[in-house]
């Protein structure tokens, strides 16, 4: 996660995005199941286990999926938090 949060912030600076609003995770779930990396049911999909080290990982759950979008996903909710 500290690797995580460094490489988010480093976006800062550059007024890269680090949220979106305007999604419904589980319509890009949707979507990413209908991506041409499906293979037998499942997603391939690329990794990070670190900086500079990617592997292919065919495991990702639909709740990983819906984690990670949740993540950057910034909700009317949230704002109200």
């Amino acid at each position: 996660m500290e690797e995580y949060y460094e490489i988010r912030d480093m976006f800062v600076p550059f007024n890269l995005p680090i949220s979106i609003d305007d999604i419904e995770p589980e319509e890009i779930l949707a979507l990413t199941k209908s991506d041409k990396k499906m293979s037998a049911g499942q997603i391939r999909f690329i990794l990070l286990k670190k900086v500079g080290k990617a592997v292919i990982d065919m495991n990702v759950t639909d709740e990983d999926i819906l984690n990670a979008i949740k993540e950057i996903h910034f909700s009317e909710e949230d704002e109200k938090a």
